[in-house]
């Protein structure tokens, strides 16, 4: 039995974890914190995407309209 827990790499304290499978404060901290973590690092590359996204968008709507204001002094 020892050896196999060597080979699993199990601890005492995560086979007691895992007996009991119950999440305590501390773990539920640690998790609200790695997942805050990783929404602010997201949002910062996400951010960034949608500022070029809205410049492309602004560039074809404003080329959109002067071809439109070039139409209707043409007519």
């Amino acid at each position: 039995m020892i050896g196999l827990k060597k080979k699993i790499g199990l601890t005492l304290k995560q086979e007691s974890l895992a007996a009991n499978n119950k999440m305590s404060l501390s773990d539920m901290k640690l998790y609200a914190m790695n997942a805050g973590t990783i929404g602010v690092t997201t949002f910062t590359q996400i951010e960034d995407a949608l500022k070029i996204f809205l410049l492309l968008i602004t560039i074809g709507y404003t080329i959109s309209k002067w071809a439109n204001i070039k139409k209707e002094k043409e007519d």
